[in-house]
């Protein structure tokens, strides 16, 4: 069973629970990065626009713990996502706690995201090592707000206490944790 939990930018961090579940990190990138060094996967070429990274989150600490690194900058980098995440720090998050590790969400995640117009994966493996079902756990588009991440996340308005809020489409994950596609 999947369970909404948090949604939001990075102040949201310390009410993220220690629970395990999956998470989906949102990147924008203003200019080219011409030489973009993933450690032993190689290097890249990364255009401007949004870049989204599905990961999840099971051992000690849970999603806040995951999410605390995944925003702290300067980190000595374990995962391909640090590589990204040191240098260009997440705008935007989306966070579900999980009690079924057997139900892949950021997996789904990807697969949905990548079958719609204006979706790639232009770094093969990315994130994906552990995966056997995706071409890479980083997908770009040219701009979110053309290209309807919608599809399970809309943006609501900045209210003068939350700031950037993101709210989940509970019609995007079912309780068996598929992907809801209509």
């Amino acid at each position: 069973m999947v369970d909404f939990t948090m949604i939001g930018d990075t102040s949201d961090l310390c009410h993220i629970p220690t629970t395990p579940g999956s998470y989906l990190l949102i990147f924008h990138l203003p200019v080219v990065i011409d030489r973009f060094v993933v450690g032993k996967l190689g290097v890249f070429s990364l255009h401007p626009g949004h870049w989204l990274y599905a990961g999840s989150a099971w051992g000690p600490g849970g999603l806040r713990s995951r999410l605390r690194r995944h925003f702290q900058p300067e980190k000595q980098a374990h995962w391909h996502i640090d590589f990204l995440s040191n240098h260009l720090p997440p705008i935007a998050f989306l966070a579900l706690e999980q009690t079924e590790r057997s139900v892949r969400l950021e997996c789904a995640w990807i697969q949905r995201l990548l079958r719609q117009p204006g979706f790639s994966a232009p770094i093969p493996h990315f994130g994906s090592s552990d995966c056997g079902s995706c071409p890479a756990h980083l997908v770009y588009t040219e701009g979110i707000r053309d290209r309807g991440l919608g599809l399970f996340i809309h943006r609501c308005e900045p209210t003068a206490t939350s700031g950037r809020e993101w709210t989940l489409d509970r019609n995007a994950a079912t309780s068996s944790g598929a992907i809801d596609l209509s």
